[in-house]
């Protein structure tokens, strides 16, 4: 599992478990105990998503560490503040089961009896909360898949891009030594011009000098 992926998993199941615990006090002793249920399942993959996540960003380099082990831990504030509502929604369901327990079975029964008839009720609605996650695992792990491979095609893209960059530095480079060479050689052309048309015009000054002079003596 990448570093995107196993974020994404925690980020999803922080999501879901906030979502089931909104405004769950107001909820019937059934809906609370429903709740309570499913929450309970969802949190313990969260804890393990977060297992996972922190197994990733073991592997990554300091920088992207810094920055992932920041987000991490605001993620780990928000699961404790759920696992907070959590338990007291556990402290609701159990009231609501005495209650329930009282009112419906045989006064006469011990309480440890009492205690087994709530835990299969609690089973089965463990069982139907089960059931319901996994279908919504298997449609979470599918969009995963194609957020996974979208992250990684984007990555192939900026390795990709960071190349043609670096070749463009390159090619920068190399023109501009390609330029300098050039205008060095078009200054050495140029001196060379002009030092042979100094010379044209000193051999040409002297003969002149020379014409005038023999033109005086004669």
């Amino acid at each position: 599992m990448s570093i995107y992926q196993s974020e994404e998993e925690l980020d999803r199941l922080l999501v879901q478990l906030k979502g089931l615990l909104i405004k769950y006090e107001s909820h019937s002793s059934s809906a609370q105990s429903d709740k309570y249920a499913e929450g309970i399942l969802i949190y313990e993959r969260a804890k393990c998503a977060e297992t996972a996540y922190i197994k990733e960003i073991e592997k990554l380099q300091q920088q992207s560490k810094e920055s992932h082990n920041l987000r991490l831990q605001d993620k780990q504030k928000i699961l404790n503040e759920l696992k907070l509502k959590l338990d007291h929604l556990k402290s609701l369901v159990e009231s609501n089961q005495e209650k329930l327990s009282d009112k419906h079975l045989d006064s006469s029964l011990p309480y440890s009896n009492k205690l087994i008839v709530w835990g299969n009720e609690i089973q089965d609605k463990t069982q139907d909360s089960i059931n319901r996650i996994r279908d919504l695992t298997i449609d979470s792990e599918k969009i995963g898949a194609d957020v996974t491979t979208d992250l990684e095609q984007q990555n192939e893209s900026l390795n990709r891009i960071r190349v043609t960059i670096h070749g463009v530095d390159e090619n920068l480079a190399t023109a501009k030594s390609t330029v300098k060479s050039i205008a060095t050689a078009i200054l050495k052309d140029k001196c060379t011009i002009i030092l042979v048309v100094t010379i044209i015009l000193l051999i040409v000054s002297i003969s002149l000098c020379i014409y005038f002079f023999r033109d005086i003596k004669t």
